[in-house]
């Protein structure tokens, strides 16, 4: 293999095959790097792919986004298949921007500092892409002012400030005339939200290639340098209150969050830092259709994502007797209810995965389906959508299962094969009339 940093790319559910055969190191490593991913995600993100020989000559993608760092001439790219091929516009960099912009709807990036030129120089790269915006927007606040918060601290001082906490002072400096047990608060720079911004920006420092990046992280690494440096978790940034003091770092606390949540910072012990930054694609098209679905719903209607919580079974037998109990607890992916009446009156779950119009069953698996006759029976609705990203070539489904008379499953798709951005509204248009569909069923069955 050459040496070269710059990514290799495939889409989700593709497959590629290696230019020149690796070398039995880098072999090894890759083998043993989507074993690790695989086990970690108790999913199959990326499989080698391997001749008669068993020597590994390509990989397999599935449903997770993202990039995977194997060794300094290797590292895998994988986008979601969304762009339209008859726009004329690169497909690697229209993948890139429908995610950032479904990741942006989402919650997940929110009022970045964009430069597109600088992005184009990126060339299509998505992991160094998140690191600029990530150092771009944290650096344009942190060289206007670091952040400070005041922490309260008790300490012996030889001067008085602050309060002095008498019953500890007379414990503590019964025989230390000179000193005086204090409580302060101190306007300082060394608190939670710096700690995490200089646990991020120093650990994508050790992973990031880019120049101009790693000047922007080197910079952030200095002027966070007084700032006590420790490992930060995905939780302990989750932990970060947002309030007045602190609003003007929340997108920059968002990507640290999104980093933080992708596995990024998995480090190496060795001099070649490696890293994992995948997205569950599966998890942000629940999110995206969520909320639109949100967005469009009237005001007598209830939108529950994850919920309400039900459970498949109510009780066990035990020596012949009935004991109550709630077990194997159900959560569908988006549940309409009537405010009015309290009444839950659709079901909705998205599958990010691939179907196929040229199959009866489309490639709807017989599990989804017991699912959602399961939904049907326990949460009292007649229709449960299935809503599927519609693939690149082919045309949008609209197909209904009768399971029986108190079940119907509707399989539909959203095209997301497009600037998401300028067709946003066309977008919310077909969510729309999925929920309206199923409204004007809803009378033809009453």
């Amino acid at each position: 293999m050459k040496q070269n940093r710059k990514p290799i790319s495939l889409f989700e559910y593709s497959e590629y095959y290696f230019d020149e055969p690796l070398t039995n190191k880098i072999a090894l490593l890759l083998n043993k790097r989507c074993a690790e991913i695989n086990t970690h995600t108790k999913r199959d993100v990326l499989r080698p792919i391997h001749n008669n020989s068993n020597q590994t000559v390509g990989i397999r993608s599935s449903q997770y986004v993202g990039v995977i760092s194997v060794h300094p001439t290797l590292t895998i790219q994988i986008l979601p298949k969304m762009y339209n091929p008859r726009e004329g516009e690169d497909k690697w960099q229209q993948s890139i921007q429908n995610l950032l912009y479904m990741l942006n709807y989402c919650g997940k990036l929110l009022n970045t500092h964009t430069n597109s030129t600088q992005l184009k120089s990126l060339k299509g790269d998505f992991y160094e892409i998140l690191i600029y915006l990530y150092a771009s927007t944290l650096l344009s606040e942190i060289r206007n002012s670091l952040h400070h918060e005041y922490i309260t601290q008790e300490q012996n001082l030889p001067y008085l400030k602050g309060k002095v906490l008498f019953s500890k002072h007379l414990l503590s400096n019964i025989t230390k005339q000179n000193l005086f047990y204090l409580k302060t608060d101190e306007f300082d720079p060394n608190n939670q939200l710096n700690r995490i911004f200089a646990y991020v920006s120093r650990q994508l420092y050790a992973t990031t290639s880019n120049i101009k990046n790693r000047q922007m992280l080197s910079e952030l690494n200095l002027l966070l340098s007084d700032v006590v440096y420790g490992h930060i978790s995905h939780s302990d940034a989750h932990k970060i209150h947002i309030n007045r003091m602190n609003e003007r770092f929340r997108p920059s606390l968002d990507l640290a969050k999104l980093f933080l949540s992708g596995n990024t910072l998995q480090l190496t012990s060795n001099t070649f830092k490696t890293a994992t930054f995948l997205i569950d694609m599966n998890s942000l098209f629940e999110d995206f259709i969520a909320k639109i679905v949100k967005q469009e719903t009237d005001e007598n209607s209830i939108v529950y994502t994850q919920g309400p919580h039900e459970h498949l079974v109510t009780g066990e037998l035990i020596s012949q007797e009935f004991i109550p109990a709630k077990i194997f607890q159900m959560r569908p992916d988006i549940t309409i209810s009537n405010r009015i009446t309290n009444q839950n009156e659709h079901v909705i779950d998205t599958k990010y995965k691939i179907l196929d119009s040229q199959q009866r069953k489309l490639g709807v698996s017989q599990e989804d389906l017991y699912q959602m006759y399961a939904y049907s029976h326990k949460y009292g609705v007649r229709d449960i959508t299935l809503i599927y990203p519609e693939q690149t070539d082919e045309l949008s489904i609209n197909k209904s299962y009768i399971i029986d008379e108190q079940c119907s499953v509707h399989i539909r798709t959203v095209n997301l094969n497009r600037d998401i951005r300028s067709n946003l509204a066309s977008v919310k248009k077909e969510v729309r009339s999925i929920i309206h569909a199923h409204s004007s069923m809803i009378g033809e069955k009453a």
